[in-house]
């Protein structure tokens, strides 16, 4: 049992010196990433609303926060791209 808790210790150490090491050197798309999670946690750690109209408006704030990050085609393509490669070869837009 000593083993498995050396071996996970040992990957949650190394995972933090891959991700300390690699947002030394990230620069602006880190801060960019940083900034928007630390804003969505503000909005976040608010108490939650009670009326509908609160929560639609805690809701508009966070895609205000988060959207202007995000490119949604782009995603959507990426994530598609492997289940509608054989659609696209054949031509029938199906897959």
């Amino acid at each position: 049992m000593k083993i498995g808790v050396w071996q996970t210790v040992l990957r949650s150490v190394a995972l933090f010196i891959l991700c300390t090491a690699s947002a030394a050197f990230a620069g602006e798309p880190f801060d960019l990433v940083k900034s928007t999670i630390e804003g969505a946690l503000v909005i976040l750690r608010e108490p939650k609303p009670n009326s509908s109209d609160k929560k639609q408006e805690r809701i508009d704030r966070l895609k205000a926060v988060i959207n202007p990050v995000f490119d949604y085609d782009e995603m959507a393509q990426r994530t598609l791209a492997g289940p509608l490669a054989p659609a696209r070869a054949s031509g029938t837009g199906r897959v």
